[in-house]
């Protein structure tokens, strides 16, 4: 009975984790943002802001500041355009897996190179189409985002 009780028990715990880690797949567009702690604390629900999953994969990309205006016109844009529009946007995608209430995700992709190979871990919450991922930065900085089903 005991070797019954345990593979029951195993075979339950595996299926809840492919379960949490599909119940995340589909496109999640930002609605709000809260961040406590640091010079930028407040509540922020003006943003551009989607990322993706699949199995086994995340794609983020946030506009995190005015975006130049070029003009069609132009014939070039000037190095100060492109660094102010390199400088307007986070991007980066990688693999991801969940246990628990936790989203580890591993950067092999991203705007910043120094990011490129880094972990990041958040707190996650699912309710229907609300998706709420929760990470503390270094310096004890709180970013609460809230998504929305986008698809």
């Amino acid at each position: 009975m005991n070797k019954l009780m345990i593979i029951v028990t195993a075979i339950f715990f595996v299926g809840t984790s492919a379960n949490a880690q599909n119940s995340l797949n589909g496109a999640w567009l930002a609605t709000e943002l809260i961040v406590t702690g640091g010079d930028k604390a407040g509540v922020y629900t003006d943003l551009e802001s989607i990322i993706i999953f699949s199995e086994e994969h995340f794609s983020m990309f946030t506009n995190i500041g005015e975006r130049p205006d070029f003009s069609n016109n132009e014939a070039r844009v000037t190095d100060q355009q492109k660094i102010d529009s390199y400088q307007s946007f986070n991007a980066n995608s990688g693999v991801y897996n969940v246990s628990r209430g936790t989203l580890i995700r591993q950067l092999v992709f991203a705007e910043n190179p120094r990011d490129i190979g880094s972990t990041v871990e958040s707190e996650y919450q699912r309710n229907g189409d609300t998706l709420i991922i929760t990470t503390k930065d270094p310096h004890s900085v709180i970013n609460r985002i809230t998504y929305v089903r986008a698809d």
